[in-house]
């Protein structure tokens, strides 16, 4: 019997959507009331699970667990959270082709995907967009931007609350889209820093950190 451990909390909309989907297709659903890497690590191993859902911070913790409790893994989906792309180097490295990234918001639901592939060729990308999906960068004056131009991420799909396909979804994300399709998070709009003119994102000076060795996590404010 296939099983989903289902790790992200299910109040929140990503776990809570996690939990009706596995339901819906008829899996095993392993949850655990409080997480702790240990005691999560060796579920893993006795349920024999294949999917685990989970936010970063949780699967930092338990890539310091036995590795051999990942044995049955064939997907780990991250979301809920930025990855950050020490992260993502080190998950590749360790368990190659894994890990998938979806991003989405609590009125679209989920938008974007990286997959394996994509995450090991851009570690910073959260993906592009599914199908059904449409997405597009607009500037402080509503217009729409060209790629490699960083403004604010609308999406728009046939799901999303508003119950009107037309209507687009204003995220609050700053990013940018590539040529081929990938879409990179630049941070919170309210977050930008300008600093002697010039545009300064926080979550790019938290990548940077993050690629030090000594340092565990880090948050630029």
């Amino acid at each position: 019997e296939r099983a989903v451990y289902i790790l992200a909390p299910i109040y929140d909309g990503f776990g809570g959507a996690a939990l009706l989907i596995s339901m819906i297709l008829g899996v095993k659903i392993v949850l655990s009331q409080y997480f702790k890497a240990e005691t999560a690590s060796q579920l893993m191993l006795k349920h024999q699970v294949e999917v685990r859902v989970l936010v970063p911070i949780m699967l930092q913790r338990l890539l310091q667990q036995d590795l051999k409790n990942f044995q049955y893994n064939k997907v780990i989906l991250s979301g809920g959270a930025a990855l950050n792309p020490t992260l993502v180097k080190q998950t590749s490295n360790l368990l190659p082709n894994q890990l998938a990234n979806l991003y989405g918001t609590s009125e679209a639901g989920f938008c974007i995907m990286a997959t394996g592939e994509g995450l090991q060729q851009f570690p910073t990308t959260i993906g592009k967009k599914i199908k059904g999906v449409d997405i597009k960068i607009l500037d402080e004056n509503k217009k729409e931007l060209p790629t490699k131009k960083v403004g604010m991420l609308c999406v728009k799909s046939s799901w999303t609350m508003t119950n009107k396909s037309d209507q687009w979804i204003e995220t609050g994300d700053l990013a940018y889209m590539e040529e081929d399709g990938y879409c990179f998070l630049c941070g919170r709009i309210d977050d930008l820093v300008i600093s002697g003119g010039v545009n300064v994102y926080p979550v790019e000076l938290e990548h940077i950190l993050l690629q030090h060795e000594a340092i565990f996590q880090a948050a630029v404010i």
